[in-house]
């Protein structure tokens, strides 16, 4: 094929057209996302296109333009709305503060896919919208949408086809009760159309997870496409631009040959893959299925554009070289493309970035790179209106946070802490779990399984250092009679279970385990801050293979600014930011993968019993409860609950896939405040095949947590997590077993002089350079085990 346009820009084709379309390759083309806003930028100044949707959530993206209109979230909201593919990237960003200063922009969502604003604010605003309307929801309707829709927790229908389909015939019957409703407004037809387009979504993921057939991604695409024709029904007189997957934005597919060049490239970029990242993501002969598959596939594109015919113009984007950002955030090469590619021809031609309308192709058939940098050979004229051709691609440009710089004067020097163990007194046994922590600062930390401990000295020589644990009589040391090592022993107290309100006065109803949770979860805006606030955690992270070595150590001094205050959320991360102060990796494997290690800590704060939705707390109607009696912890009374899943699941537990199968712990709970003081949760998942493992393995995952009071609020003082995976052979033999510990210690809480940090938790190791010889660790064990071998998960009723 020839060249034979010399320039064109998307203004010659924009007389007629209302809807633009702008995909991409990959979702790892910096070059295009950069290129992209530029496109925006034009469209809106000289078009007045003011409208953007993105492949991303509906209701996230409306929720999002809600809060930020209305004054009550900044800019920065659309972080939450908009998928971080695009969100982490300094393109978005630069998007972002140009829609800030041009507010006739709206930036909107129309994937059936949603994300945390959805699962934050979509039940509410539906029970509101119910409520207006006086239609008639029941209480267990309402806790299914949040359980099934919101969720996804469809594990305990996977072999049970009939179940769900009466779920899903329940929720159609709430369809059809808010399409009833008449002249809703915006919100409220944004409501219900978000109800159906999670719906669709439940169902696809459902045919998905059980194995059913589907073609691609067809109900999506459908979903999407209702979507995005939903949205234009509501500004008409609007003018659109779609951000988006090429892919999605395709036409005709049908035209597409599968050939032997083909084939050769994707050999080519499955061994690429394997080169990079050590292993493929699918089979090689997956692969292969997967692209041909494409001829069968009905994108959103072919729908809008028999829709909506020339007022809609596609563009594909393409590039002769340069590299990406692919599978686990590597950088992976753009192949060079074959001849009789369109990529061949412009890069012989040298040209800069410039847009081809494909009109002047028609019924020719060549190669073009546009779906995932693979030379695909079809009538491409039938598939896009234009493709732009950018020479060289490059992976997109993060976000960089300009680092703290943070006062450390209230850190000692390492030779001037204190290390010690706690006992029982009776047993002389290791007390695990004891809290320790000064009268005189906010300073504490809290005991291993072995019940050692180290902690800074107090700048004060006659602190106090105590120590307590549920169940024990609290103990003290004043810190000038502490020599190198501190041991302690604790007394149990003795007798207080009888005093389980023995007495009662007057009429008064003796408290049931319900009513006790019920008491905790309402009184947390009382017991727990709402305001912003800083605090210094000790993070250590260890993992350990199955001869009980340690393979993985890395820990760090991490500052945290919660910019809203304590409250349960689906997706804790939102509100939270943080900097690594000091880390140190003793086992060389350092990495800056927000899963890996220190980065992987906005996870565990989503294990935790305050902070996160997905437990006892908060879910109290999908565990069953015992009220044990009550204890003594650091000369308080506390309630002893326990409590068994009755309906495991992600929803209750935050475990998702493969399902758990049990769960069951404790809960502490103070008498007189109804504050949470400790929590103790063991998760047992089901046995299940990896694909392409060799191993059937089962995973176990031990959650004990502990919160102390400063300065009349309770803060996290302690939360670590055991994850235990067994591996078994055919005959089902225990073959071994791994463990990882992942460990948060609170050091220091600041609720008064607050430092505001822009780094966002989930983006933590993001741009930081590890220093290897930190003065700042020496002498302090960082290569103690915080695994001892032992992994009990097992409570008795």
């Amino acid at each position: 094929m020839m060249y034979s346009q010399e320039s064109t820009t998307l203004n010659d084709y924009l007389l007629q057209s209302d809807i633009v379309l702008l995909g991409e390759q990959t979702h790892g083309d910096g070059a295009v996302f950069d290129e992209k806003v530029k496109i925006i930028k034009t469209l809106h100044e000289e078009h007045n296109f003011n409208i953007i949707v993105f492949e991303s959530g509906l209701y996230d993206n409306f929720k999002a333009h809600q809060l930020y209109s209305s004054g009550n979230e900044k800019i920065n909201i659309y972080n939450q709305s908009i998928f971080p593919m695009w969100s982490n990237t300094r393109a978005f960003q630069d998007l972002l503060a140009y829609v800030d200063q041009n507010p006739e922009i709206k930036i909107l969502g129309f994937d059936s896919q949603e994300s945390s604003l959805f699962q934050n604010f979509y039940l509410e605003d539906l029970k509101n919208i119910i409520s207006k309307h006086s239609l008639y929801v029941s209480k267990e309707s309402f806790i299914q949408i949040e359980k099934f829709l919101i969720f996804r927790d469809i594990e305990q229908y996977m072999n049970d086809s009939m179940g769900f389909e009466k779920i899903v015939s329940s929720f159609d019957s709430i369809a059809n009760q808010l399409q009833s409703i008449t002249n809703k407004n915006l919100e409220e037809r944004i409501i219900e159309q978000a109800f159906i387009s999670a719906l669709s979504d439940l169902r696809y993921s459902y045919d998905y997870r059980t194995g059913k057939k589907v073609a691609i991604q067809n109900p999506r695409d459908k979903q999407m496409a209702e979507n995005f024709i939903f949205l234009k029904e509501q500004f008409p007189d609007e003018k659109f631009i779609g951000w988006g997957a090429s892919y999605h934005f395709a036409n005709q597919l049908s035209s597409f040959t599968y050939t032997s060049k083909t084939e050769d490239y994707i050999v080519t970029l499955h061994e690429q893959e394997r080169e990079v990242t050590l292993h493929n993501e699918i089979e090689l002969q997956e692969q292969i299925d997967e692209i041909k598959e494409i001829k069968s596939s009905l994108p959103m594109g072919k729908i809008l554009k028999e829709y909506y015919k020339n007022r809609l113009y596609s563009v594909a984007f393409t590039s002769f070289g340069g590299n990406y950002l692919g599978v686990h955030e590597k950088n992976f090469k753009v192949l060079q493309s074959t001849q009789n590619s369109i990529e061949y021809n412009l890069n012989k031609l040298k040209k800069d970035n410039v847009l081809i309308d494909l009109k002047q192709y028609e019924d020719k058939e060549f190669y073009a790179s546009v779906l995932g940098y693979l030379p695909l050979f079809a009538k491409w004229e039938m598939v896009f209106d234009g493709i732009y051709y950018i020479p060289s691609m490059y992976p997109p440009h993060f976000v960089e946070y300009k680092p703290h710089t943070f006062n450390d004067e209230k850190l000692n020097k390492a030779e001037q802490v204190v290390k010690g163990q706690i006992f029982d007194a009776e047993t002389k046994m290791p007390l695990g779990y004891s809290d320790i922590y000064y009268r005189h600062n906010n300073m504490s930390v809290v005991a291993n399984t072995d019940g050692k401990y180290l902690i800074d000295k107090s700048k004060k020589g006659n602190d106090y250092l105590f120590f307590s644990n549920i169940g024990y009589d609290t103990d003290s040391v004043k810190i000038s009679d502490i020599n190198s090592f501190c041991k302690t022993y604790l007394n149990r107290t003795q007798n207080m279970d009888t005093l389980d309100e023995v007495i009662i006065i007057g009429k008064a109803k003796r408290l049931s385990a319900f009513d006790i949770i019920k008491k905790a979860r309402n009184k947390i805006d009382e017991n727990y801050i709402q305001e912003a606030y800083n605090q210094v955690f000790m993070c250590k992270v260890q993992n350990y293979n199955t001869k009980g070595d340690l393979t993985f150590n890395e820990q760090a001094l991490i500052k945290i600014y919660n910019r809203k205050g304590v409250n349960g959320s689906n997706n804790v991360e939102t509100n939270l930011h943080a900097e690594i102060d000091h880390l140190v990796n003793t086992t060389n494997n350092f990495s800056k993968d927000k899963w890996s290690g220190i980065g992987s800590l906005w996870v565990t704060l989503n294990r935790d019993v305050i902070f996160s939705k997905s437990n006892v707390l908060y879910r109290t109607t999908s565990y069953d409860l015992i009220r044990e009696g009550v204890m003594n912890y650091d000369g308080n009374e506390v309630y002893k609950i326990s409590f068994k899943n009755n309906s495991p699941g992600s929803y209750s537990t935050g475990y998702g896939y493969p399902a758990p199968e049990k769960s069951n712990g404790f809960i502490y709970i103070d008498k007189i405040t109804f504050a949470v003081l400790k929590y103790e949760h063991c998760i047992t998942r089901i046995k299940n095949l990896p694909k392409r493992a060799k191993y059937t393995q089962q995973n176990s995952h031990k959650i004990v947590q502990s919160y102390k009071k400063v300065n009349g609020f309770y803060f996290i003082n302690l939360l670590e997590i055991n994850d235990r995976t067994n591996f078994y052979s055919k005959d089902d033999t225990l073959l071994g077993t791994t463990h990882k510990v992942t460990s948060i210690t609170s050091q220091d809480i600041e609720t008064e002089n607050i430092v505001t940090i822009d780094r966002p938790l989930i983006n933590v190791k993001r741009g930081y350079e590890y220093i290897k010889d930190d003065e700042y660790w020496l002498g302090r064990n960082v290569d103690s085990k915080l695994f001892n071998g032992k992994f009990n998960c097992e409570t008795n009723h």
